[in-house]
């Protein structure tokens, strides 16, 4: 069962790409970082919505959008691990 830092992110980008993608996008992200849906820590998220999931949604919607969306996730996200 994925815990409760991913589910909040695919919500969040969910309104924006659509379900499916926003749930491939972010478990790809964490796959890329040896993480997953289960374990992921609130700073492993912060470092797929940089370095995986914001580039990713390039394809999706303008710079400035995929900026201003990660920027909000990241801000929702607990402190630490």
């Amino acid at each position: 069962m994925a815990n409760d830092i991913f589910k909040m992110v695919v919500s969040g980008l969910e309104v924006h790409v659509g379900d499916i993608l926003a749930l491939g996008v972010t478990k790809n992200a964490l796959r890329k970082l040896d993480s997953s849906e289960i374990y992921v820590t609130p700073d492993e998220m912060k470092q797929a919505l940089k370095s995986h999931i914001g580039p990713a949604l390039l394809s999706f919607m303008s710079p400035d959008m995929a900026k201003k969306l990660v920027s909000k996730l990241i801000k929702q996200l607990p402190d630490g691990d």
